[in-house]
């Protein structure tokens, strides 16, 4: 703790906000922030809209407050969350998710003078708005309140210059700073006994994520059928929406066997680690933290292709990206990594991600 000789505390307060801490990536990436930023710098303050089902609950680190708003929607917490600011009065607040962004720009000229806000967005804002129902009015909101805030930071500059492009606007505060990856921490993790369910002669893929339309996990399941002949065996971790649609679809394949959904898992490295490939079939996304995770654990990836990923992907033996919702050509580039064997990734190919790195970069801009 940094106190001068009077006990006051220096450090910066920082108001963390996440709508939940369920099972994603934005939560993982918050709680990785969390654990590792400097407690001489920084003391950090976690809220959050809606505590159900908080999966990482536990990851949170004993000395971070945590604060339920105990609300199970967005709209109905943004005047607690007003009411908390000027209760705690923080140096900045810190928000990600993208519908919680807007709401806290709404906000931000009723808050203390002082308190700044960063914001961190998490999709490709144009696909976003595309699979949004009410897409004109979420475009006018982001366009009226977004640039309010005094900072963003964006996972990578394909993601800035999407938000700018698609919102017509020039974020001249946006910082660019990848996600964070804690390498000892996974690769610990991947070595837990948990019995995965490969089976051996297989060639085993797997999958993770929210079961949702943006994961595409409906066309790694209609590549499958393609691979029947392969030996090639898909564990998909997570729950969701379109769980009964993805059985449904599976069964209909005739792929009962080759296809299972475990669920989520609260350790998913050792499923990561012990399967020859990751894939990632979303339609899309900010920058998905999975893949960094999988490779950690030294397993290549297959993705489709996206802002940012296709970047890092490229320069990585043994990985490759594929056009969004082609099965056939998903399946293809699984084959050929079936025809390769098994093939593990460079356990250096991550160091620019490392959590340390990534962790001075935030701390010195939420500074």
């Amino acid at each position: 703790m940094s106190n001068d000789k009077n006990g006051q505390d220096h450090r910066r307060h920082i108001l963390f906000v996440i709508p939940t801490l369920g099972g994603g990536g934005a939560q993982r990436v918050f709680v990785t922030l969390l654990r590792h930023f400097d407690r001489q710098r920084v003391r950090p303050t976690l809220a959050v809209v809606d505590m159900r089902n908080a999966a990482f609950l536990k990851d949170v680190p004993p000395d971070v407050a945590v604060i339920d708003l105990e609300c199970r929607r967005v709209r109905y917490a943004l005047g607690r969350l007003l009411r908390l600011i000027w209760k705690l009065r923080p140096h900045a607040v810190f928000s990600t998710l993208d519908h919680l962004n807007v709401g806290l720009t709404m906000t931000r000229l009723f808050w203390p003078r002082g308190v700044k806000l960063f914001i961190r967005p998490t999709v490709v804002m144009n696909d976003a708005l595309r699979e949004e129902s009410h897409a004109t009015p979420w475009r006018v909101l982001f366009k009226l309140f977004i640039t309010w805030a005094d900072g963003f930071i964006f996972q990578s500059e394909q993601l800035k210059a999407d938000f700018c492009a698609t919102l017509r606007t020039n974020v001249s505060n946006g910082t660019v700073i990848p996600n964070p990856v804690d390498i000892q921490r996974i690769r610990v993790l991947s070595e837990a006994p948990v019995e995965t369910g490969y089976t051996p002669g297989y060639f085993h893929l797997v999958a993770a994520g929210r079961l949702s339309r943006q994961k595409g996990f409906d066309f790694l399941v209609e590549a499958m059928a393609h691979l029947i002949a392969k030996r090639v065996c898909l564990t998909l971790l997570g729950e969701g929406e379109l769980r009964e649609e993805l059985e449904r679809l599976t069964a209909r394949l005739g792929l009962i066997g080759c296809v299972r959904l475990v669920g989520f898992q609260a350790n998913p490295y050792p499923y990561f680690k012990h399967a020859n490939l990751f894939v990632l079939p979303s339609r899309y996304e900010g920058f998905p933290n999975v893949v960094l995770e999988a490779l950690t654990c030294g397993t290549p990836v297959i993705a489709t292709t996206l802002p940012g990923l296709t970047e890092v992907l490229m320069q990585i033996e043994g990985c490759e990206t594929v056009p969004v919702g082609d099965a056939r050509a998903l399946a293809a580039a699984i084959a050929r990594r079936v025809e390769d064997g098994d093939k593990r990734v460079d356990a250096n190919a991550l160091e620019a991600f490392d959590v340390a790195g990534i962790c001075r970069c935030y701390e010195r801009v939420l500074g």
